[in-house]
């Protein structure tokens, strides 16, 4: 049987069942009951993997931390500490708990969020984390309760739309995040007053980057680039997420390699360690939802199929 558009290595399609890592997902989901998530283990590791030899090949220094959000399940997030170099990209204190709670030490995790309250910012001072900012309320209030001299990186709006849809949950450029590029001579001097140390800039572009998407990638990248260069003391550049998955099967995702490749060829060169959190492209493509069909009809000569999954 030739491969679907949908498989990769942790799946096996036989003639009556799938196998997830070997696993029956028939026998799973009589033994747990429908509806069923499952998750390959070996597919969330070998993706950060892949990401970690891309960016190694591309002769890219680099830094992942898997963004959390996209899933928390605590055997995922073993499976992540499993992967050598691999930190948490965080954003909430909740987060910041469960993944110290998981093995992962302050120095493995980035905070970065936004609309930050004083209470949040509380609990942060406290941890150690490098926290990302995005507000000149926040810089202002995280530097009353950090200690003089504390590393922060600062947000930046990419100033593009690029993603998955046009659904403004799913772009980024123009929104809510970010500080705007033409602010940061007074960014850096708010930091300078504060006490604070500007070490990383951040952007993040949009979730399920496209290859149609690659001309404003580079535009955002060559964006995020200038910014850094303005920056003293530049340490990491963070590109944030927003690599995506096959989803149906006309979705063409921005290539692994030509991410890379624009990273290379745009921001390696600032000489600052690249960072970036992945978290859909690990995720999404590492799991299935097992379901019971309960209904079969035909209508209007379509099969329409019903499901216990809501």
């Amino acid at each position: 049987m030739s491969p679907l558009w949908w498989q990769h290595e942790s799946h096996t399609v036989l003639d009556d069942d799938i196998l997830c890592d070997g696993q029956s997902l028939t026998a799973l989901a009589r033994e747990h009951g429908t509806p069923l998530y499952v998750y390959s283990r070996s597919n969330v590791q070998r993706r950060l993997q892949r990401m970690q030899e891309a960016l190694q090949a591309a002769g890219v220094r680099h830094r992942i931390y898997y963004a959390m959000k996209s899933n928390r399940h605590p055997a995922v997030l073993q499976a992540v500490r499993g992967c050598a170099g691999v930190g948490i990209d965080a954003c909430s204190p909740r987060e910041v708990q469960l993944a110290l709670a998981s093995g992962f030490v302050a120095a493995d995790i980035s905070f970065n969020a936004g609309m930050l309250s004083s209470r949040d910012l509380d609990f942060l001072a406290g941890t150690g984390v490098h926290c990302t900012l995005d507000t000149f309320s926040a810089l202002r209030r995280y530097a009353a309760r950090a200690a003089p001299g504390t590393a922060v990186g600062l947000r930046f709006n990419s100033g593009v739309r690029v993603g998955y849809s046009d659904d403004p949950r799913l772009t980024y450029g123009g929104a809510k995040f970010g500080f705007e590029a033409d602010d940061l001579p007074r960014i850096l001097e708010v930091v300078a007053e504060l006490g604070l140390r500007a070490d990383a800039v951040h952007m993040h572009l949009g979730w399920g980057l496209t290859d149609s998407g690659e001309a404003k990638v580079r535009t955002a990248f060559e964006r995020l680039a200038a910014i850094a260069r303005a920056v003293p003391g530049i340490e990491a550049i963070n590109v944030g997420g927003g690599l995506g998955g096959h989803y149906v099967e006309q979705d063409h995702p921005l290539a692994l390699g030509t991410w890379a490749a624009l990273i290379a060829s745009v921001l390696a060169p600032v000489g600052a360690c690249i960072w970036c959190e992945p978290g859909t492209f690990v995720s999404a493509s590492s799991g299935m939802l097992v379901v019971e069909a309960n209904t079969v009809e035909t209508r209007r000569g379509e099969t329409w199929l019903g499901v216990n999954a809501g």
